[in-house]
């Protein structure tokens, strides 16, 4: 259940919901405190199991940015894509184990004048979402601001929870990461030297309760090399090369982004020297970004990722995804049929 709202937005968005708390409003919202979220294991952990990863809802980019209007901006037209999606995650049988949104929940960045408004929006279509399939997200650079400063954090957790925190699901232990603190920290040093410290207890822990361990994160490391230039795209070279080699140096295998508004997956393998008599295999680092499931910025339609991992010793086969355009599911489904992975 969700946190009730504290914090400059947090105390806007409950009185402008006239509610005592938002939590009535989502249900299926997980928020996480102190790093940690707790989710129900299914009774056999070995059970391949399913979830939905869903990008960058950013209701009022539409007019905003697409179409350049004037304020006062809309967005129904974004919400109706938001609850068509929540109608076929409904549908979806068997019921995934979570949903995960990947940022940019609103466009407005903090302080700005739809950004209560936004999120109210959001969270009540979100709200037709099963009570029994969790729901978790994570910061993107309109929730917490393109250079992140500490009220800007904090009105993003008075109402989301913490900005990263890990949780465990049948033996896979996901890390959720806020790239803002890599892209620019010139205004949260502080806030971005704890995250670097948690990060990288994360990554190297060792524990008996997970056998692998997956990143969910809003801006992808990079689009298609991991020495590429920086752009608005990926995260600046010094972070990205660091980052990944460590995540790749401690078996993190499989990341997935958001950001780009269309689907896109890159991968890093590391120099190394492979003795072929011994049929060595070096495991890619695999950065997989899934498009919006509303504006679009590429060729792609307003669609979702469906994953499935498979508990299994063989790594390299046993994470499986697929993105599928709303259109595309609504057909499926109204067959009496169900999606591959």
């Amino acid at each position: 259940m969700m946190n009730k709202c504290f914090g400059r937005l947090g105390f806007q968005l409950a009185k402008f919901l006239n509610m005592e708390s938002i939590a009535t409003q989502c249900s299926a919202l997980l928020t996480s405190k102190n790093r940690s979220l707790s989710l129900t294991t299914s009774t056999d952990a070995s059970n391949p199991f399913r979830f939905v990863i869903i990008a960058d809802p950013q209701l009022g980019l539409l007019e905003q940015y697409v179409e350049k209007r004037p304020r006062p901006h809309h967005w129904d037209r974004e919400v109706k894509l938001v609850d068509r999606a929540m109608n076929i995650v409904n549908r979806l049988c068997p019921k995934p184990s979570f949903v995960v949104i990947c940022g940019d929940l609103v466009n407005d960045q903090p302080g700005g004048s739809d950004k209560c408004k936004q999120t109210s929006d959001l969270l009540d279509v979100l709200s037709h979402l099963d009570s029994n399939i969790p729901l978790i997200v994570l910061p993107g650079n309109h929730d917490v601001g393109d250079c992140p400063n500490e009220n800007g954090v904090q009105d993003y957790r008075s109402v989301w929870g913490d900005d990263y925190f890990s949780f465990i699901f049948n033996r896979i232990r996901f890390i959720v990461i806020n790239t803002q603190y890599l892209m620019n920290d010139s205004k949260c040093a502080s806030l971005a030297s704890e995250f670097r410290q948690w990060f990288y207890e994360q990554i190297s822990l060792r524990n008996k309760d997970f056998d692998m361990s997956v990143l969910f994160q809003h801006v992808p490391f990079f689009l298609e090399d991991l020495n590429e230039p920086d752009n608005y795209f990926n995260i600046p070279m010094n972070n990205r090369n660091e980052f990944v080699k460590e995540l790749h140096k401690n078996q993190i295998y499989y990341a997935f982004s958001g950001h780009l508004h269309k689907n896109n997956i890159s991968t890093y393998t590391p120099p190394t020297t492979v003795n072929k008599s011994n049929n060595i295999t070096v495991m890619p680092f695999s950065m997989i970004s899934s498009s919006s499931v509303c504006v679009q910025l590429g060729n792609d339609q307003p669609g979702l990722r469906l994953v499935q991992i498979n508990n299994s010793s063989n790594t390299e086969n046993c994470l499986k995804h697929v993105y599928w355009s709303l259109d595309e599911l609504e057909e499926i489904l109204n067959s009496g049929k169900q999606p591959e992975i």
